[in-house]
Parts: structure tokens; C-alpha cells; sequence
């Protein structure tokens, strides 16, 4: 008995016609849509550039699908492809000059998964973690993803430890905020 090549599923489709690859990618995506929207909505604090960036990751990533090694995990390397677009826009718009919509037209009905996940989290919860810095909400939302310590690393491009004291840091942070608001209710209820 020979030696299975862990390669050989993305070599034969690299070889095979793009219906096998379509649907090859398909099965290891869909499944994991709701997540990645959920996070993008996290990180862009905004329905429209969350939808943008999920599309930008589902076609990077059947784009380099074949770059994809199997045994390791999907799901990991789909979130570091997204976690990457999301780091490069943030540093291009950090570049350019910020520009003011002129009028808010509301078209459209609200997705609603995304009114399920606005009316989730109190109001006062959601704002403590939209407050967080940059580093410390990405690692935080990803841990809440249940991603592990070993794949957030991955995904951020960050040493372990470095994964760690976000994680930490990010939890004393959010536990200061909501001892506030804690506090505020209490004396609300007084």
C-alpha cells in the first residue's frame, strides 16, 4: 500500500474542471458564511462593508483555493484570508482622507440576521466591546467564534503569548466597562 499525497485532493483540482473545484469550495464554505459574517459585522461595524468583506474573502479565497493545504484547518486559514482584507482596508482608509456621506437614503430591509445579533447583546455590552482597541476586539471576537489560542495566532499573524495578553487584556477592559454599567443599573433600581 502506497502513501496517500495530502495534496492530492487540491492537485486533482487544480487538474480537474471548475465545476469540482466550485463545488469542493462550496462544501467547506457555506457552512461557515454565518460565522464569517457575524465576525465581519464585529470588526466593520457595518452591514455593508461586512457584506463587502465577507464577498472579498469567499472570492480571495476560491481564487488561492488551490494554495489550500489540506489536513489543516479551513476554517482557520478562511478567517486569516478575511482577517488580512480587513487589516489592509483599515490601513487604507487610515491613508486617505475621509469623506462624508451626504445623505442617508435607508434603501433597503435590514437583514435579519443582523437584527437578531443587534438585539442579542444589550445595548451598553455590544458598545463596551465596539470600544476595545483594534487588536484586542479582533483576538476577542475570534476567541468568541471559538476559535482556539493556536488558531487566532494563526489567523492574526501574532505569537501566542501575544494572543494570550489580548485575550487578557481585552477581558479587564471589558470587565471595567460593564462594572460601570453594572453600577448604573443598580442605582437606576434604587
Amino acid at each position: 500500500m502506497g502513501e496517500r499525497d495530502p495534496q492530492a485532493g487540491v492537485k486533482s483540482l487544480k487538474r480537474g474542471n471548475s465545476e469540482e473545484r466550485k463545488g469542493s469550495f462550496e462544501r467547506e464554505t457555506f457552512p461557515l458564511m454565518p460565522m464569517l459574517y457575524r465576525t465581519a459585522l464585529r470588526l466593520t461595524r457595518n452591514q455593508a462593508d461586512a457584506e463587502d468583506l465577507v464577498q472579498n474573502t469567499f472570492l480571495r479565497a476560491f481564487n488561492f483555493y488551490d494554495k489550500f493545504t489540506p489536513g489543516t484547518s479551513f476554517k482557520a486559514w478562511i478567517f486569516k484570508i478575511m482577517t488580512n482584507i480587513f487589516i489592509n482596508q483599515y490601513r487604507k482608509q487610515a491613508r486617505e482622507p475621509q469623506t462624508v456621506a451626504i445623505e442617508n437614503t435607508g434603501i433597503g430591509t435590514p437583514d435579519p440576521e443582523h437584527l437578531f445579533f443587534e438585539n442579542l447583546l444589550d445595548e451598553d455590552i455590544k458598545r463596551a466591546i465596539e470600544e476595545l482597541p483594534d487588536q484586542y476586539r479582533l483576538t476577542f471576537l475570534l476567541y468568541t467564534e471559538g476559535f482556539s489560542y493556536k488558531e487566532i495566532a494563526s489567523i492574526t499573524g501574532a505569537n501566542l503569548g501575544t494572543v494570550m495578553s489580548r485575550l487578557h487584556r481585552a477581558r479587564r477592559l471589558l470587565q471595567g466597562k460593564l462594572h460601570q454599567y453594572q453600577t448604573e443599573v443598580r442605582l437606576n433600581e434604587l
